[in-house]
């Protein structure tokens, strides 16, 4: 059986709601900037090669960095630091429902820290 998220934790123990937790899932994917865009910000590729890559991609299942490297606009190296960037910059969605006022920050802590001792990967009182 796959363990428990924090979001699914959260509705289980009355937290939050499904509406809740689909409004702070809309939040993290809205702040994930995509890799093009991050490539371009970093300045490993220009705007025209952006497109270029893009319009690939349209008859192409791969995605954006393995197009990237396989057309030879990047490197392998400059992908893996993109996505190394990308995954440094995620909103957990956590701290997502404490941005979008759902929980406080005060409140999202505790919650963490009982998940986690629930889940045996942080030592502490379980009340049992």
């Amino acid at each position: 059986m796959a363990k428990e998220r924090f979001g699914e934790y959260l509705m289980r123990m009355g937290l939050i709601d499904e509406k809740n937790l689909e409004k702070a899932l809309d939040f993290q994917l809205s702040n994930k900037m995509p890799i093009g865009q991050l490539a371009m910000s970093m300045g490993f590729v220009p705007t025209l090669s952006v497109e270029r890559i893009l319009k690939k991609q349209a008859t192409d299942t791969r995605r954006f960095g393995e197009l990237a490297v396989s057309m030879g606009m990047i490197t392998q190296e400059a992908l893996d630091e993109l996505i190394e960037t990308q995954r440094k910059n995620h909103v957990l969605i956590g701290e997502s429902m404490v941005k979008c006022e759902i929980l406080t920050h005060e409140v999202k802590e505790k919650a963490l820290n009982q998940f986690m001792i629930e889940r045996g990967e942080l030592e502490g009182d379980t009340g049992k």
